[in-house]
């Protein structure tokens, strides 16, 4: 198992399954998509052992046909293929990672002050001791049975008990998995910044009793996720890219901040390499210098990542960036909007 686990996430070996329709927001028209890194990993594991099926969380794979089955209706049944080796940069990277999805969920692009997600999630401070982590891997498990990914929770459950168990007592190695598990491609990265970007915090506190109980589940692993990026700052002067596709209100609304400073409310991935940003064809790149200074607040996780080719630079959701500009590049047909990290924000976080 580790030495296909090994290959697997570097990224030797895909799965795919051939779509029916041709909605994309990549150059290409990839009628192939690619599964998800830990389904990738268990139909891997499956194939592997010589199995016939593996179950998932939405379809059946069946290796002997060579299809994938919806578990919602069985009629729904999709070519599936293994892909050994991948040439192309955009088969090795996952776009929609560095791209700002906030257009799709709210009316708004950014904020000019954080919410306080931090304090309503009951932010967990002190060391990584048992009592937290066996809480969090509780809440993931927890999380992906409400959401209908229990097989990908138990599968990064697992995952994170292992880690826990090889290194007890070694704080360093366990915030590193805690970060392997953020970089995958699974419901809990998706979900964790789609909950932080809705959820109802207005007094200070979340206002229902769903984000009350998802609050409560996902309290510890987020916890332990955000002290995870503060260890790993990066401390040299770089320039990030991210993708969007705006409307034009967000686009005025970034030209009306210009000189000023704002915040996104979910944790960002962005790309060291300008050409994975674009590999997405929306309207809007972003590029995002960050000098070198002691309270930044973005991760380097390349290093830990199972697609290192990405460059993944993380930014915590409580960074303050400052709008320098904004401008159209003729030859890309985009709208370009430069902003510096800044550390304005700092009296927000003490």
């Amino acid at each position: 198992m580790d030495s296909e686990k090994s290959s697997t996430e570097q990224g030797c070996i895909r799965w795919r399954w051939k779509s029916k329709d041709n909605a994309s927001g990549v150059k290409k028209d990839y009628r192939w998509k690619q599964h998800t890194d830990i389904e990738n990993r268990m139909i891997e594991h499956a194939y592997q052992q010589g199995n016939d099926q593996v179950e998932l969380d939405d379809f059946t794979i069946d290796f002997r046909s060579e299809i994938q089955i919806s578990k919602r209706n069985s009629q729904e049944q999709y070519e599936i293929k293994r892909q050994i080796g991948l040439s192309d940069i955009s088969d090795r990277v996952r776009v929609d990672r560095f791209v700002v999805e906030e257009a799709q969920c709210i009316e708004k692009s950014f904020y000019s002050l954080p919410k306080s997600f931090m304090n309503a999630i009951l932010f967990y401070e002190g060391q990584v001791g048992p009592e937290r982590v066996l809480e969090a891997i509780a809440g993931i498990r927890k999380v992906g049975a409400l959401l209908g990914k229990a097989k990908q929770a138990e599968c990064l459950a697992n995952d994170f008990q292992e880690t826990y168990g090889i290194y007890w007592g070694r704080e360093d190695e366990i915030m590193d998995q805690v970060i392997r598990l953020y970089t995958m491609d699974n419901f809990l990265y998706k979900f964790i910044n789609y909950f932080m970007r809705t959820a109802d915090i207005t007094t200070g506190a979340f206002e229902n009793e769903r984000d009350k109980m998802y609050g409560q589940l996902l309290g510890p692993y987020y916890s332990l996720l955000q002290e995870s990026f503060h260890r790993r700052r990066s401390e040299v002067d770089i320039l990030l890219y991210r993708s969007a596709n705006l409307t034009d209100d967000m686009i005025e609304e970034y030209k009306q901040y210009v000189g000023e400073d704002i915040t996104w409310i979910s944790f960002s991935s962005s790309s060291k390499n300008k050409a994975v940003a674009l590999l997405y064809d929306g309207n809007t790149l972003f590029q995002i210098y960050v000098p070198k200074q002691p309270d930044t607040r973005n991760a380097d996780v390349s290093s830990l990542s199972q697609f290192p080719e990405e460059e993944e630079v993380v930014f915590d959701h409580q960074t303050f960036f400052t709008v320098k500009k904004v401008d159209y590049d003729q030859t890309l047909r985009k709208h370009i909007i430069h902003l510096n990290i800044t550390d304005y924000g700092a009296r927000y976080r003490k």
